[in-house]
C-alpha cells in the first residue's frame, strides 16, 4: 500500500505543471529533528492537490546548510523535477531564512533550483505578533495558580469533584504551553470563567500568588488579555485549515489590522463594546468605564498593530496582484504600476504584461463571465499572443519564462498564483474539472438544448460526458466521454460558431428562403482587404450556390437586406460575442425574418484570399450555407464541416455533400435552354454589287483616354470615390 501511494505521488508530480513546497523542522519525542516537506501541485486543468512529500530525519545539526544538504540529497535520490518549482514556504527561523547560510539562501545559490518565490509561514508570523503582548505577570500568576491544582493528582481530583458539585460548565482547568499557539487564549478564557471556584477551592492555602486573585488591577489585566487573545485565536483559526489560500489569508490579516485600529480608537473613547471581559470585570468591581486607565491597554494594542504591519509588509506587494487575480476588471487598476509589481514578483516582462492585461480588461466576453465559478478555467488564452489554452505542453509554471517564449505572461501568472491562491471549489473531481476546462466548447456546439431560429445554441447545464461523446462521435474519434489528447487537438482547431450535427443536415424545421432573389448588404468591412476585394469574394461565395440552386443573389448598398453582413470583433450586437483570434471565426443565422440569414465575421482574425490567415472565400461560403439553411456536416470533405481548413480555391466548386444538402432544400437550377439555329434558305443568284452612294465623312469619334493614360497632358472630366474605390471619368470612359 505504501509503495502504491508513493507511485501515485510520483505520477502526480510528473503530471503537474508546477508545485510549491513547505518545509517545517520540528523535534519528535525521541529528540530527533524531523524535516517535514509538504508539496502542493497544480495541474493543467487548474486543480490543485496537497500531499506530504517526505519526512527527513536530521540526527545531527539543524543549521541551514544541514537542512539544505538533507533536502538536496532527497531531491537527487528521487529525481524531483525542480524545474517545476514555483515557491517555498518556511518558518522565520535563521536556519531557514538566514541571508548567507539559511536554507533559502543555499537553494538560490544552487544552479539546479529555478527562480522561485519564498514566503515566511503566516501562522508563525501571527504567533510572533501575539508575543508582543507585554503581560508576563498575568500569565505567570495564572499558570502558577493553575499548576498548583493540575500538577498534584489529589488536588486535581478534589478540584474536579468540586466543580461537578458546583454544576460548573467546565470540569477541569487547562494548561498553557508556548509551543501551542491556541493554548494561551483557551487557557485564559477557562481560567477566568472558573476564577470564583478557584478562589474558593484555594481559600486558606499559603500560595503566594493567591493574593493577586483579588487585585483589581491584575483582574482587569487578566480580562484584557483574555479579550485580546480570544481575538488572536479567531484569526489563528481563520488562517489554519486545508486549502486556505493567500487571498483568504491576505483578507483575514487585513481585516484584523483594521480591527486593531478600531480597537485602539474605541479604547481611547473607553468604549468597551469589543472588550466584554473588561466590561464584565468593571461591573463586578462596581466601577464605571470612564474610570478605566485605557492608555496602558491602547499601548498594548498599538504594539501588536505595529508588529503586524512589520511582519506582514510583504502582503502590501502581493495584495494588488491578488486583487487583480480575483477580479481583473476593476477600472481603477493602475496597469502600469501593477505590471511593474507583478514583473518584480514573478520576474516577468512588464511591457508584455501591460498589453495582455489591457486586452484582458477589455474582453467583454470574459467580463460577462467574471462572476462565474472557476473564472480562470474559462480564460480563453488563445485570444492573447503566443498562447494556446488547449495545448497542455505549451506553457509552464516555472518562473523561468525565457525557456518558454510562447507562454502568455498573464496565463503564466494565473498558473503560478494557483500555487499561491488556490481555486474556488475543491469538491469537484478531476473529470468534472476537465469538463469545465472545455465547457465553453461543448456547451456551444453540442449541449442538447434545441435549436432556435438563430441556430446559435448556447451553454446550459447538461451531462458533460454525453455531450463529449457526441462531439467525439461527430469527428470520428474514439468515443470515451472523457477528455484526451486527440479530443483536445480537435477542440483547438479554428471553426465556425454554429453547433454540429451529422452528415449534411438542415436546421430544425428546415427553414429556407421562399423567394428566388436574395439581397445582401455588407455594413462593415474588414481592414485586411480592400472593399472591392471583399465585394467580389462575397459575390463569388454566393455564386457557388446560385450555380446549383435556383436562387439569385444581389448586393445592395443601403437600407435593409435579406442577409446583413459585417466584420467586427468581440461583442457586436447579437449577444454572441466573438472570442478573439483563433477561436470562433464566424457565425450565421438560419433563414428567416429579422436577423435570419445575417452573417458575422470575427474581425480579430486575419482575412485573406490565400492560405495565409483565414481564407474569406471558404469561410464566407461556409457561413452562407448556414444562411441558406444548411447545418454542419460530418463529411470531412464538405464545405460545411465545422472546423476550418484551407483548400486551393482556384476553380473551387461546391463539394458534392454540400450540393446535395442545399438542393434538398431548393431543388436544382434548371439549365438555360439553348434553341437550335434556324436552317438558312438556299442561296439565290448573285445579285451583283450594289451601286455605291456618296457619303459624308463621319464625325471623328472622341479619343479613348486609355490610349494616352501615361500622358502628362491628360486632363479628366470628373473624379469620385465609390465604396472606397477611386474612379476617373474622361469622354465617357472611366
Amino acid at each position: 500500500m505504501a509503495e502504491d501511494l508513493t507511485q501515485q505521488l510520483r505520477k502526480d508530480i510528473e503530471d503537474c505543471e508546477c508545485f510549491s513546497l513547505q518545509l517545517d523542522e520540528s523535534t519528535d519525542v525521541s529528540d530527533t529533528a524531523q524535516l517535514c516537506v509538504f508539496i502542493r501541485m497544480v495541474f493543467t486543468d487548474m486543480t490543485a492537490k496537497e500531499e506530504l512529500l517526505t519526512i527527513l530525519p536530521m540526527k545531527e545539526h539543524t543549521r541551514g546548510e544541514d537542512i539544505f544538504r538533507t533536502f538536496k540529497n532527497f531531491v537527487d535520490k528521487t529525481k524531483l523535477p525542480m524545474s517545476k518549482l514555483s515557491s517555498i514556504t518556511t518558518d522565520g527561523a535563521p536556519a531557514m531564512v538566514g541571508r548567507c547560510n539559511g536554507f533559502i539562501a543555499k537553494c538560490r545559490e544552487d544552479d539546479t533550483f529555478p527562480d522561485f518565490l519564498n514566503y515566511h509561514c503566516i501562522i508563525h508570523q501571527h504567533a510572533l505578533c501575539a508575543k508582543m503582548l507585554n503581560m508576563k505577570e498575568v500569565m505567570d500568576v495564572s499558570l502558577k495558580v493553575a499548576c498548583s491544582i493540575r500538577a498534584r493528582p489529589l488536588q486535581r481530583r478534589l478540584f474536579r469533584a468540586y466543580l461537578e458539585d458546583a454544576d460548573c460548565v467546565h470540569t477541569d482547568l487547562l494548561l498553557h504551553t508556548d509551543v501551542r499557539w491556541l493554548s494561551r487564549g483557551n487557557f485564559l478564557e477557562r481560567f477566568r470563567v472558573l476564577l470564583p471556584e478557584i478562589k474558593a477551592f484555594l481559600h486558606g492555602t499559603k500560595l503566594a500568588e493567591y493574593a493577586r486573585l483579588d487585585d483589581e488591577e491584575w483582574l482587569l489585566d487578566l480580562a484584557f488579555l483574555t479579550d485580546i487573545t480570544h481575538m488572536l485565536n479567531e484569526l489563528n483559526l481563520e488562517l489554519q485549515g486545508k486549502d486556505r489560500t493567500v487571498v483568504d489569508m491576505i483578507s483575514s490579516v487585513n481585516a484584523f489590522k483594521r480591527r486593531l485600529h478600531l480597537l485602539c480608537s474605541k479604547l481611547q473613547r473607553k468604549d468597551l463594546a469589543n472588550f466584554q471581559n473588561i466590561a464584565s470585570e468593571l461591573e463586578k468591581q462596581g466601577k464605571d468605564s470612564a474610570l478605566l486607565d485605557s492608555a496602558r491597554y491602547t499601548e498594548q494594542v498599538n504594539n501588536i498593530t505595529s508588529d503586524f504591519e512589520k511582519r506582514f509588509r510583504d502582503f502590501a506587494l502581493l495584495e494588488p496582484i491578488a486583487t487583480f487575480m480575483c477580479y481583473p476588471f476593476i477600472e481603477d487598476h493602475d496597469i502600469d504600476s501593477l505590471a511593474q509589481n507583478i514583473g518584480a514578483v514573478f520576474h516577468l516582462n512588464p511591457s508584455a504584461l501591460e498589453d495582455e492585461m489591457l486586452s484582458l480588461q477589455a474582453d467583454i466576453q470574459l467580463k460577462a463571465r467574471a462572476h462565474a465559478g472557476q473564472f480562470w478555467n474559462l480564460f480563453r488564452v488563445e485570444k492573447y499572443p503566443n498562447v494556446d489554452v488547449y495545448d497542455e505542453g505549451s506553457y509552464t509554471c516555472s518562473i523561468q519564462t525565457k525557456q518558454q517564449p510562447k507562454t502568455s505572461q498573464v496565463y503564466l501568472i494565473v498558473q503560478v498564483t494557483m500555487e499561491l491562491y488556490g481555486e474556488e471549489d475543491r469538491k469537484i473531481n478531476a473529470g468534472e474539472l476537465k469538463a469545465m476546462y472545455s465547457e465553453d466548447y461543448i456547451s456551444r456546439f453540442y449541449a442538447d438544448v434545441g435549436m432556435t431560429n438563430s441556430t446559435l445554441r448556447r451553454a446550459v447545464q447538461s451531462n458533460f460526458s454525453q455531450d463529449l461523446q457526441a462531439m467525439q462521435a461527430f469527428f470520428g474519434l474514439e468515443v470515451t466521454g472523457v477528455m484526451n489528447n486527440e479530443t483536445t487537438t480537435v477542440m483547438k482547431e479554428p471553426r465556425c460558431g454554429v453547433s454540429d450535427i451529422s452528415r449534411y443536415g438542415h436546421f430544425s424545421g428546415r427553414p429556407k428562403w421562399e423567394k428566388r432573389l436574395i439581397t445582401y448588404r455588407i455594413t462593415q468591412y474588414t481592414p485586411d482587404l480592400t472593399q472591392s476585394h471583399v465585394d467580389s469574394t462575397i459575390a463569388q461565395a454566393f455564386q457557388l450556390y446560385s450555380d446549383v440552386i435556383p436562387l439569385n443573389f444581389k448586393q445592395v448598398y443601403s437600407g435593409n437586406a435579406d442577409i446583413m453582413i459585417l466584420f467586427k470583433g468581440g461583442y457586436h450586437g447579437d449577444f454572441y460575442p466573438f472570442d478573439g483570434a483563433g477561436g470562433v471565426l464566424a457565425h450565421a443565422n438560419s433563414p428567416g425574418r429579422g436577423q435570419g440569414g445575417d452573417t458575422h465575421f470575427d474581425d480579430d482574425e486575419t482575412w485573406t484570399l490565400s492560405s495565409r490567415g483565414v481564407n474569406l472565400l471558404l469561410m464566407a461560403a461556409h457561413e452562407f450555407g448556414h444562411a441558406l439553411g444548411l447545418d454542419h456536416s460530418r463529411d470531412r470533405r464538405a464545405l460545411m464541416y465545422p472546423t476550418y481548413r484551407y483548400v486551393n480555391t482556384n476553380g473551387y466548386r461546391l463539394p458534392d455533400d454540400d450540393r446535395r444538402g442545399v438542393q434538398a432544400l431548393y431543388g436544382s437550377r434548371t439549365p438555360v435552354p439553348t434553341t437550335a439555329p434556324k436552317s438558312k434558305p438556299p442561296p439565290g443568284p448573285d445579285p451583283g454589287p450594289e451601286p455605291e452612294e456618296p457619303t459624308e465623312d463621319p464625325e471623328d469619334p472622341l479619343p479613348n483616354p486609355r490610349d494616352e493614360q501615361c500622358s502628362r497632358e491628360l486632363v479628366f472630366d470628373a473624379a469620385t470615390s465609390i465604396r472606397g474605390d477611386l474612379f476617373f471619368f474622361k469622354n465617357g470612359y472611366y
